[in-house]
């Protein structure tokens, strides 16, 4: 008859599993150490980009202000300047790491079986203890703090078509700082005016309305050549705003779309066509001055419509309306995916409609 074995050696064995693979993934998050300024350009060098950050936020700039037009000049001018770009590995890909770790963990399953044989209730009793440990202590730290700021978003959008502004956040509650924005009145619900691809649901409130330039379409050219209606247009952006977002919407399926002069796919998602290929969403960053123009070859027998928004980074100073700065416990809504930002801007959107010809 085998002798009874304590159950602390294998619940040491366990947890130290756990706190390694924990360090490990602690680690492997780890930012790199900043590099000086005197490394190759086509390194990222921490020295270099804190020297954009004093350019621009070495004074306040409120969006329509003299100080706001010098900040994204400079913006713009470094950006056009580059010559490379740079491809890291996100949270979207955050799945390598953790299948790496998962093959690393595997080399313990032979240990891990030998501890179940020879105490049987250790790994359980291990497992409730730790887990029980994680909870206590993810609670205790969940607060938002200066160190462990917690993400909330929120945008100004003007409708050219209605005169309506909003205040709009993409966050599922509006929070201590959105607040101010939002009011105790917010509603919830798409808004299909501004975003009519857009199923997400969100909150919005009423907002002051601003006398702000929308973008402008100039019709150049429409005419149809057999079954295909080619439409060509001009759209320029009032201030040239950093960011110009086209959404494209025909009743007949589009087959050709030429921006600037170049290609680019009717279908959002090539893998995914809308249906009967009817929508067509583009953003253009950083358009120049004089605008761009945009040509769309689709089915004659359709109707071609086009909603243009511009995006200008920063909310609104408004008169009359005061609001408190981004306390130090919030941070801005950032997406992996940088079209889909609205955080921290100011929208104004306008509709164009191209009916059926006769």
């Amino acid at each position: 008859m085998k002798p009874k074995r304590g159950l602390l050696p294998a619940g040491f064995l366990f947890l130290f599993l756990v706190l390694g693979a924990s360090l490990i993934m602690y680690l492997s998050q780890q930012p790199p150490a900043p590099l000086p300024a005197t490394i190759p350009a086509s390194e990222f060098s921490a020295a270099r980009a804190f020297r954009h950050v004093e350019a621009i936020a070495g004074a306040p700039h409120p969006v329509g202000t003299a100080a706001h037009l010098q900040a994204r000049n400079y913006i713009v001018s470094e950006l056009r300047a580059l010559d490379a770009m740079y491809i890291g590995l996100g949270t979207e890909l955050i799945i390598v790491p953790v299948l790496l770790m998962a093959l690393m963990l595997g080399l313990f399953i032979p240990h891990l079986d030998f501890c179940a044989r020879v105490y049987r209730w250790a790994l359980p009793v291990a497992a409730i203890a730790v887990t029980a440990v994680a909870l206590i202590a993810g609670s205790i730290t969940a607060k938002p703090d200066a160190a462990n700021p917690q993400a909330d978003s929120i945008f100004y959008a003007l409708n050219a078509d209605t005169g309506q502004a909003l205040w709009i956040s993409e966050d599922p509650q509006p929070d201590v700082w959105t607040s101010q924005f939002l009011g105790t009145g917010f509603k919830r619900g798409k808004l299909t005016e501004l975003f009519p691809q857009d199923s997400k649901e969100l909150l919005f409130a009423s907002a002051p309305v601003l006398s702000l330039s929308a973008p402008q379409v100039e019709l150049l050219d429409d005419h149809t050549t057999g079954d295909t209606r080619i439409l060509k247009m001009h759209i320029t952006s009032p201030g040239q705003a950093p960011r110009v977002e086209v959404e494209i919407e025909s009743s007949s399926p589009i087959s050709r779309i030429e921006l600037g002069g170049k290609q680019v796919s009717p279908q959002n998602d090539p893998a995914h066509p809308s249906p009967n290929g009817t929508f067509r969403t583009i953003q253009y960053w950083v358009p120049p001055a004089q605008g761009f123009d945009l040509t769309i070859e689709a089915a004659s027998t359709g109707k071609i419509g086009a909603i243009v928004r511009n995006y200008e980074y920063g909310l609104p100073q408004i008169p009359g309306f005061r609001y408190d700065m981004r306390p130090a416990d919030r941070m801005p809504l950032a997406r992996e995916f940088l079209p889909k930002n609205r955080t921290d801007t100011v929208l104004v959107s306008k509709t164009f409609a191209f009916g059926q010809q006769e």
